[in-house]
């Protein structure tokens, strides 16, 4: 009752946030709040504002709660948003990164060891294509509860990836590095193939895996004599053309 929700709600009317007050002890046990820009701001001001609320939270806690990492991309491919969040998820990989093409998302992370294996020749990189059946609004049911094997199109896609992507790292690196492109929702119109091939392009770019990159994909079609990038559902019933062209800026 402290707290003038009005005046806050003047100063960040878009924010969401929810506080938790203990009566017994008239003092605020925990704040969830949404991660808009300005909102660690107020609640620090309110923190001065009202000291005696906030008495078993300290203004360091606050700041934790926030992304300070966080970063967001924005473009569009084929007239379509493309957006890619960074520093939010997955703090541990060593790269990371959330690709929306529109309503397809993919979690794109890139991880390596820390130390070479010994007694190979080769590079020991792994291209996993997570397939979810989640990602398109169904949920298995009958005693089939949990996730089959990868499917024939997500060993298609992780080689896809993994083709143009190989080559670019070190030929004598021997540290084992994985990528993994995890399908959390899927729109019939935007390829999850290529969203996840330019997050795994992306999270290893920004991460601290030697990598000769970037470089970048799309997807190309032939509709009625005429090339189409990016192809929707729809075109790609009379599409005479499946090509996946993935190239740096060079070449």
């Amino acid at each position: 009752d402290a707290i003038n929700y009005d005046e806050l709600m003047q100063e960040a009317p878009n924010v969401i946030y929810t506080v938790t007050l203990n009566k017994q002890l008239n003092q605020v046990t925990s704040i969830k709040a949404d991660y808009t820009s300005g909102i660690q701001e107020l609640l620090v001001k309110l923190m001065n504002h009202y000291p005696e609320l906030f008495s078993l939270i300290s203004k360091e806690e606050v700041k934790e709660m926030f992304f300070e990492a966080f970063k967001k991309y924005e473009t569009e491919i084929a007239g379509r948003p493309f957006v890619v969040e960074t520093g939010k998820m997955c703090a541990l990989s060593n790269g990371s990164c959330l690709v929306r093409y529109g309503e397809t998302v993919v979690l794109a992370n890139v991880t390596m060891s820390a130390n070479p294996r010994e007694g190979i020749d080769f590079f020991p990189l792994s291209v996993d294509f997570e397939e979810k059946i989640y990602a398109v609004g169904r949920i298995p049911g009958s005693f089939l509860r949990r996730e089959g094997r990868p499917g024939e199109s997500a060993i298609l896609s992780s080689r896809v990836v993994d083709r143009p992507m190989r080559p670019l790292f070190p030929k004598d690196m021997r540290n084992d590095v994985s990528i993994v492109m995890t399908v959390m929702s899927v729109e019939p119109d935007c390829d999850p193939e290529i969203t996840g091939m330019l997050g795994a392009i992306i999270a290893t770019e920004i991460s601290d895996v030697p990598f000769n990159g970037p470089i970048g994909g799309i997807s190309v079609g032939l509709v009625d004599d005429e090339i189409v990038l990016m192809p929707s559902a729809e075109k790609k019933k009379n599409n005479k053309l499946d090509l996946t062209l993935v190239c740096s800026e060079e070449k």
